[in-house]
């Protein structure tokens, strides 16, 4: 390969790469397009580009539509899920002491994600997301024994099951309570990886799901692309996500 073309090529290579288009909608109107089941003229891969209150730009993709219609103890209706094309610039552990338990809904991270994250939001987008409620795994030891349903927050991060289409590293069988693969992740890697930041390193980023058989590890997608696990106390990427309905 000439010198020329290996250049061209990093240059390539340190960018994220999107598949649909930018958007032309407001976040009111995507959201009346969502409860109207509108879905002229979106597609997934779709992004809109939100501006947090630190200056720091978020491209945010359609990950989902009507993934999870019908689906909770009141059937869920239509909706859009939007999780951002790469992570925000910063790092966050799981926990800051070595444990999983309680699962994400009881996470030192969790609690940034709806206090720290949220706020740095445009308000007008944040009065237009809803709530993600789900059936999670119960954890207070190694393993889990049960799972429930839980409000997983305005902002949440997606499953192993969610990402890969399967369990690898979560808890069986209590890890499938949100087991279905977004659409944005079928069939490639590409949006799978992800970067500190637009234009960033890649980097590993955590999901929600507690690893099985450890007292400490939660699952992440790693920065080459493959799941694994890794103890609460990492400091890993983290994407936006949340959904409008």
């Amino acid at each position: 390969m000439e010198k020329q073309d290996k250049a061209h090529y990093k240059a390539k290579a340190d960018y994220s790469l999107y598949t649909g288009k930018e958007l032309p909608f407001t976040w009111a109107e995507l959201s009346e397009k969502a409860k109207k089941n509108d879905l002229a003229d979106i597609q997934i891969g779709d992004y809109k580009i939100i501006v947090l209150s630190n200056q720091e730009e978020v491209y945010m993709e359609i990950a989902g539509i009507n993934t999870y219609v019908g689906y909770g103890e009141i059937p869920l209706g239509t909706h859009i899920d939007f999780i951002s094309r790469d992570c925000l610039k910063k790092r966050y552990a799981y926990n800051l002491k070595p444990t999983n338990s309680g699962g994400y809904v009881c996470s030192h991270l969790n609690m940034v994600l709806q206090t720290e994250i949220l706020p740095l939001i445009p308000a007008k987008i944040q009065q237009l997301i809803v709530n993600k409620r789900g059936l999670v795994e119960c954890k207070l030891g190694s393993k889990a024994t049960a799972w429930s349903w839980q409000n997983l927050g305005k902002l949440w991060l997606p499953t192993e099951a969610e990402v890969w289409g399967c369990g690898i590293f979560c808890e069986k069988p209590w890890g499938y309570g949100l087991p279905v693969q977004y659409p944005i992740f079928h069939g490639t890697a590409l949006h799978i990886v992800k970067r500190l930041g637009v234009g960033g390193d890649r980097y590993n980023w955590w999901t929600s799901s507690t690893a099985d058989g450890s007292p400490e590890n939660f699952c992440h997608v790693g920065r080459f692309g493959l799941p694994n696990q890794n103890p609460a106390m990492k400091e890993f990427g983290i994407p936006i996500c949340f959904r409008i309905a």
